[in-house]
Order: C-alpha cells, then structure tokens, then sequence
C-alpha cells in the first residue's frame, strides 16, 4: 500500500516512527497530483469528441470531486446534465 493510501493517523505514525518524512509524504502526493492533470486532459478531450453523451463529464466530475476540486465538478456535472 502506498503512502497516499494509508489514513492521515497511519501516515502520522509513520512520521512520528522515522518510517517516511515530511518530505517524502509531500513528494507522495505532489507525485499523484501530476498524474491526475493527464487523466482530467483525457476526459475533457472525450468529452469534446463524444458530445452526445455525457459519461465523460460525469467521470470527470467524480474525478474532480474525489480531489476536492469542488467548483471544477460542479462545471463538469452542469455540462453533463445539459447533454
């Protein structure tokens, strides 16, 4: 399991114990962050070519969501529900 994956009290642990630092953990999630701007750029691009369905907006909003980008989901699911 990575570190990104485990609970913000079993990352603590792992802090506190010398296991990971601060910057290893940092750098865990500065490493997801880049791969989810490809993912976003692939399904807006799926989303322009297939507009008569609106799947590729939908998994771009629960995408966005899941990062907390709350006001980008939003824009995705309103483009959703007008396809």
């Amino acid at each position: 399991m990575s570190i990104i994956q485990k609970t913000a009290t079993e990352q603590l642990a792992l802090l506190r114990s010398g296991e990971i630092t601060s910057v290893e953990l940092t750098q865990a999630y500065l490493n997801r962050i880049h791969q989810v701007e490809p993912a976003i750029a692939l399904l807006e691009g799926l989303a322009d070519k297939y507009v008569a369905t609106p799947q590729p907006l939908v998994t771009l909003g629960n995408l966005l969501r899941r990062h907390e980008r709350w006001d980008e989901a939003i824009i995705a699911y309103t483009q959703a529900i007008k396809r």
